[in-house]
C-alpha cells in the first residue's frame, strides 16, 4: 500500500466510537431530537471515514482489501444511501481492475508470442541454433544427472582425445602380420598402452602371424584406423583401466554398459506430454526411423550417432545401440564407457 498506513483506519474506528458515545447519550443527556440528530450525524462522519479507507486502498491498488471492507461497511448500515452507492462503485472498480490486469497480461502473451514468431524466421547462419537457455539447460542437467555420468580417469580421458586426433600421413598396412600392425599401432598412440585380449584371440583363431590387408589415406582419425585394421580380423577396441584392450566384439558387448538420458527439455516445450505421455514402450533405434518415434526425438537419435563415436553404432555396424523408451522420456543408450564419457560431458578438458 502505497504510503497508507492502517492505523488510520483504527484512528477511524476511534472516532466513529466517539462520535456514537455522543450520539447515544453516553455523554451529558439531550433532549431527544437532538440525540437522533447527533447520531446520524456521527453515522454519517463514521460512513465517511470509511469510505475516505476504501478510496485510498482503491488507490494504493489493494482492491480486495478494499472490496472487504466495503462488504463489512453494507453488512453495518446496509440501508444508507452512500453505503449503496459505494457498493456499486467498489464493485465497478474492481471489474475494471480485473479487466485492466487481464488486457495487460494478454497483451505481454500476444507480443511474447509474436516475437518468438518472428525469431523463428530468422536465417541461422550455423549448423545448430540453441536456444537462449540452453547452457542453463545443461548445467541443470549435469548437477541433477551427474551422478549417474560414466566417470573416466585423466589417463583415460587422453586416451580418448588421442583417438580424436587426425593422422597425418596415409598408413599402409597391406600384406603385413597382425604384429607387424601392431607395432605400427603402437607408434602411433604414443604412451598409451594397447593390450590384446589373448583369450578373444584364441576364440577368433587369431595369431600375431595372422596377415591382414589395410591402407587408410591421412585425414581420419586415429579411432578410425584403429577399427579399420582390427575389423579385418574381427575385432574391436574399449578404453579400459587406462589401456586401449584389443578384443573380439562378442567380449567388447559383454564390456557395454546401459545409462538413460532425460531428453524432455531437449524438445519443444509441451512436445513429449503430447507425443510420448505414458504410451508405448521401448521403441526406435534410429537405424530404421522406426515410426513410433516422434521426429524429433528421431532427429536427435540419428544426430547422436553420426558425430558421437559413429562406428561404435549398431546402425554402422558397431555393437551399441539407442532406443527411445516414451513412459519414462528418456534415451536408453548401451555402448562404452568412452561412448558414455562423451555424452555425458565427461571428457571436459
Amino acid at each position: 500500500m502505497r504510503g497508507l498506513e492502517w492505523s488510520r483506519f483504527g484512528i477511524a474506528l476511534l472516532v466513529a466510537a466517539s462520535a456514537l458515545a455522543v450520539a447515544f447519550g453516553q455523554s451529558s443527556p439531550r433532549a431527544p431530537g437532538s440525540q437522533d440528530r447527533q447520531g446520524a450525524q456521527a453515522q454519517e462522519k463514521l460512513i465517511r471515514q470509511y469510505l475516505d479507507i476504501i478510496r485510498d486502498l482503491h488507490k494504493a491498488g489493494q482492491h480486495q482489501k478494499a472490496a472487504e471492507m466495503a462488504a463489512y461497511l453494507a453488512r453495518r448500515f446496509p440501508d444508507h444511501p452512500l453505503v449503496q452507492q459505494m457498493r456499486e462503485s467498489t464493485g465497478t472498480a474492481g471489474r475494471l481492475s480485473e479487466q485492466g490486469q487481464l488486457a495487460g497480461e494478454k497483451a505481454a502473451g500476444t507480443t511474447g508470442a509474436l516475437n518468438e514468431v518472428q525469431r523463428s524466421a530468422i536465417p541461422s547462419s550455423r549448423d545448430i541454433e540453441y536456444s537462449r537457455d540452453f547452457a542453463s539447460l545443461s548445467r541443470k542437467r549435469q548437477e541433477r544427472y551427474g551422478m549417474g555420468m560414466v566417470r573416466l580417469t585423466e589417463r583415460e580421458k587422453a586416451i580418448v582425445r588421442t583417438l580424436d586426433e587426425v593422422v597425418a600421413q596415409p598408413v599402409d598396412l597391406q600384406n603385413v602380420t597382425f604384429e607387424k600392425a601392431l607395432d605400427v599401432l603402437r607408434s602411433l598412440f604414443g604412451d598409451h598402452p594397447l593390450h590384446v585380449d589373448s583369450r578373444a584371440m584364441k576364440e577368433l583363431e587369431i595369431t600375431y602371424q595372422s596377415k591382414l590387408s589395410v591402407f587408410v589415406g591421412k585425414g581420419v582419425s586415429k579411432r578410425t584406423l584403429l577399427r579399420r585394421v582390427l575389423g579385418e580380423l574381427g575385432m574391436t577396441y574399449i578404453v579400459k583401466n587406462e589401456a586401449i584392450e584389443i578384443t573380439s566384439l562378442e567380449r567388447a558387448k559383454n564390456e557395454m554398459t546401459v545409462r538413460y538420458y532425460p531428453i524432455d527439455d531437449l524438445l519443444p516445450m509441451g512436445f513429449l506430454n503430447f507425443f510420448g505421455g505414458g504410451v508405448g514402450n521401448f521403441a526406435g533405434t534410429g537405424s530404421d526411423g522406426d515410426p513410433s518415434v516422434p521426429a524429433p526425438v528421431q532427429r536427435l537419435i540419428d544426430l547422436i550417432t553420426s558425430i558421437v563415436d559413429p562406428g561404435s553404432w549398431d546402425k554402422n555396424g558397431g555393437p551399441g545401440t539407442i532406443i527411445y523408451y516414451a513412459p519414462a522420456r528418456v534415451l536408453v543408450v548401451r555402448n562404452s564407457a568412452e561412448v558414455h564419457a562423451t555424452l555425458s560431458g565427461g571428457l571436459r578438458r
